[in-house]
């Protein structure tokens, strides 16, 4: 910003120049050319032609200061770099014999290197703390096993450990590590022979970037909670029986998490049979945001290929009445976001589920006080699942399940069934290349779908469901499909990369059992 662009003085005569102004920077002068027009003020005697003046700028300076950390030393002096400079920062002795790596902002990227030179120029504007990064090299299985000893509380369990090489636990009776709130980072490299989960519990963790081969256990991770990461896992191979069966039951076996973001992550044995693919349940009592995206799952599946999940409440007591002293409620919305994702192999459900948003009132008879008592509130919040861009290429007989969601709850006083009100499942640019038996959801025989549908499993359209209608807005439904088809323009458009300005894609249709399309060129 400058007052003013143009000025007019006169040879010999008292001039004044304006002073530019510019955020996060410090005005340098103005130059002609490459020199420097100093004063800014006094008799003008530079010129006695029309100039062009341009200004020059220098970075403001910035302060940096080093984060404390009682696993390192450095000098804690402050150290002062202007904007645009180069640097380097002193490297700091890591007390644990980790490995560092460089300095960071508080985002985590890095800015210098192991050396402490900075990767760029200077971009600090204003004063900033970085933090050391480091990380424990794992080159053997039994640094891994060496945490299973690990209790709650135990520092080694907030670290970050990078693979330096593959890891062959053949013949090695591996426990789980419990606990974990570090970071683990496989670099890459193949986790081998693997016979227990790694993983019991992990809590505030990011888990990516790593191949299991030869794999027997139940599941990699048994238990997460808080806010977890996990990229870039992939199953290449499991140990089968004669029959090809593992007991498997999902990359994660339990979720219990505010957060959870599930990417990249592939089963990819086609030969296998296992019982659960990509996470056994979430508990949607305990849970919050959950992603799960860009994820393949190609081995046959017993129960779930995606996900199944959990919303649990009990009673005791009589039948029609419930005991005041054993009811279990909890109150949780949870978002289940699954895009991209695709399954291979043959399977019971993609999605078993049964979700929610049931606030009823229902008359109980207490066996602690020995009478009837009425208005009870259970509130049970929302629970909404978003599955989109999803694609299936297997056999699978129920593309979502919600067997066995809350039931009508019977009122021993007023002699009637109270309606629960349900949450709602949204399907949206689904692609079926494979064959699904069923579309809909499989109702339990005390459930009521509320949405006009008479029939047990509502939204059942046959084998192969070339000629399945797309269901919207259903009034108090618990499920909405949308924009299905086999075959779709995004799918053209995304996956092939057809210019829609060359392709007629409005007109797609399934010539045959393959499912190929016919689409046509203009």
């Amino acid at each position: 910003d400058v007052e003013y662009n143009t000025k007019t003085v006169t040879y010999g005569v008292d001039y004044v120049l304006p002073t530019p102004t510019r955020a996060n920077y410090t005005f340098d002068g103005w130059y002609l050319d490459d020199t420097l027009l100093c004063p800014m003020s006094g008799v003008w005697t530079f010129s006695k032609v029309d100039i062009t003046l341009k200004a020059r700028w220098a970075g403001t300076q910035a302060e940096i200061t080093f984060a404390s950390d009682e696993n390192i030393q450095v000098d804690s002096s402050p150290i002062t770099i202007a904007y645009g400079d180069d640097y380097t920062l002193p490297v700091p002795t890591i007390l644990t014999g980790d490995k560092f790596i460089g300095w960071a902002d508080a985002s985590g990227e890095l800015v210098t290197d192991e050396t402490g030179k900075s990767l760029k120029p200077s971009e600090f504007k204003t004063n900033i703390e970085l933090h050391a990064v480091y990380y424990v090299p794992v080159t053997t299985p039994n640094q891994l096993l060496n945490l299973c000893t690990a209790e709650s509380g135990d520092e080694r369990l907030t670290r970050t450990y990078v693979l330096q090489n593959d890891l062959n636990f053949t013949g090695l009776a591996n426990d789980s590590i419990s606990n974990f709130s570090g970071v683990l980072n496989g670099q890459g490299f193949d986790i081998i022979g693997l016979e227990e989960p790694l993983f019991d519990s992990i809590i505030n963790a990011s888990i990516y970037n790593f191949n299991l081969k030869d794999f027997s256990g139940s599941t990699l991770i048994s238990n997460a909670s808080g806010e977890v990461e996990i990229n870039n896992i992939k199953i290449d191979c499991f140990l089968k029986d004669e029959n090809n069966k593992c007991e498997f039951d999902g990359i994660v076996g339990e979720i219990k998490c505010i957060s959870f973001k599930m990417e990249q992550c592939h089963i990819n044995d086609e030969f296998a049979t296992i019982n659960s693919g990509l996470i056994d349940v979430i508990d949607f009592n305990y849970s919050s945001k959950i992603d799960i995206s860009y994820c393949t799952v190609s081995s046959n599946t017993l129960n779930h290929a995606f996900f199944g999940s959990t919303k649990s409440w009990s009673y005791t007591g009589d039948f029609g009445g419930f005991d005041d002293s054993n009811i279990v409620a909890t109150d949780n919305d949870c978002l289940t976001n699954i895009s991209y994702c695709s399954n291979f192999g043959d399977s019971q459900y993609l999605i078993d589920c049964f979700v929610g948003s049931q606030k009823y009132k229902y008359y109980y008879y207490s066996n602690v006080a020995n009478k009837v008592y009425d208005d009870i509130d259970v509130t049970i919040d929302n629970y909404e699942v978003f599955v989109t861009n999803c694609v299936n290429y297997g056999k699978v007989n129920i593309l979502l399940n919600n067997d066995g969601l809350v039931k009508k709850v019977f009122s021993q006083n007023s002699n009637k069934y109270i309606e629960p009100i349900y949450g709602f499942i949204m399907v949206r640019q689904f692609l079926n290349f494979g064959e699904i038996d069923s579309f809909g959801v499989n109702y339990s025989a005390k459930c009521s779908l509320n949405c006009g549908f008479t029939s047990h499993d509502a939204l059942s359209s046959g084998t192969n469901n070339y000629n399945f209608t797309p269901i919207t807005g259903i009034s108090g439904g618990a499920l909405s499909i949308t924009e299905y088809s086999q075959i779709n323009s995004d799918f053209f458009i995304n996956t092939i990369g057809l210019d829609p300005e060359k392709w007629n894609l409005n007109y797609i249709n399934v010539q045959d059992e393959y499912g190929l399309p016919t689409i046509i060129y203009e």
